[in-house]
Order: structure tokens, then sequence, then C-alpha cells
């Protein structure tokens, strides 16, 4: 099958959540995962996964633009471009590509105070936003087109939102890229 870089992200954004947030967690741990899974809408027991980590290709929220681009300036969410490295460099373009990792968590039914509820949150955002980071497959790869990841961040992090019985957030990440012309 035919690889593109934003679809490998996503890929190895799953693994490296599923990793860090549910298999190295001890089962009784308040604060992990029930699921990570990639660019869906979640359709399962929230009651039963009361904390859902979604892998997403872009931002669902419609008040937010979150679009890859082709750099044409010199700096974008912290990524500074080579000397004079405006979009073109010796046959190369430079683009910036996005994507969002959506967090939920549903303490609802959990008989929980509201200062341990705040640390399960904070614990969630803080263990998904470190392990985007520090993941070192989410750089130096290139797709069956010839786009390779140069750099990866996590670039913003709202705090939670309630959203009917859940709390959700989200790691807005981004990517700078080389493509041949």
């Amino acid at each position: 099958m035919t690889t593109a870089v934003k679809s490998m992200l996503i890929t190895r954004q799953v693994t490296a959540l599923t990793a860090a947030c549910i298999t190295d967690l001890e089962e009784d741990d308040t604060t992990r995962a029930g699921i990570v899974m990639a660019g869906k809408e979640y359709t399962g027991e929230s009651a039963k996964d009361r904390i859902i980590i979604q892998c997403l290709d872009s931002h669902p929220a419609a008040q937010r633009r979150w679009m890859d681009e082709v750099k044409d300036h010199a700096d974008d969410l912290g990524f500074q471009l080579p000397e004079n490295g405006r979009g073109l460099l010796g046959g190369t373009q430079w683009n910036v590509i996005r994507g969002t990792v959506k967090v939920m968590i549903n303490l609802s039914a959990s008989k929980i105070s509201s200062s341990d509820a705040l640390n399960i949150r904070q614990v969630v955002l803080s263990r998904a936003k470190s392990t985007l980071q520090q993941d070192t497959t989410m750089r130096g790869f290139i797709d069956d087109f010839g786009e390779k990841v140069h750099l990866f961040k996590v670039a913003r992090m709202p705090e939670f939102d309630l959203v009917g019985p859940n709390y959700e957030a989200y790691v807005d990440w981004a990517a700078l890229t080389t493509m041949p012309r």
C-alpha cells in the first residue's frame, strides 16, 4: 500500500499513545485510557471507555482553521526556516502539516472529588503532550511521494472544555516537511 506522510504520522501517534496511555499503565490507574484510535468519531461506550484519545488529521472544531500550508514566511509555530528559505530551497518545497489529538474524559459516573478529577484530566493531557513531543518516530521518515518529516512539535494545547458529560481538549501538532518540487 502507498504511504502518505500525514497518515504515517497518525499511525505513529496511535502506536506511541497506546503504549504510553494504556499498555505501560496498570489496569487500576485512574489516568489509563480506555481507547486510542485514529481519525474517526468515537462511537463506543463512554462509561466503559471513560478516557478516549483520538488522533485526527484535521481539527474538528469549526471555529479554528488548522490547515496544512506551504511555508512562505520566516517562521510559523516556532519553526525557523534556513536563511532565505521562503517556501523553496534548492528545488525542495517546505511545508507545515497539522493535525490534532482529541482527548475526551468522562468522569460523570465516577465517585471522585473535583480535585482528583482535575488531576486526572491534567495528567492525561500532560502524558499525551509529552508522548507526542518526545517520541522519536514522529520525525526523520519519508513517505512514498518523497515528503520527509524534519521536525515535529506540539504546537498548542488549549485547556479542557466541558461538552455534555465529557471534558474535551485538543493537543494540536505541526510537522515541518520537505517535498521534492
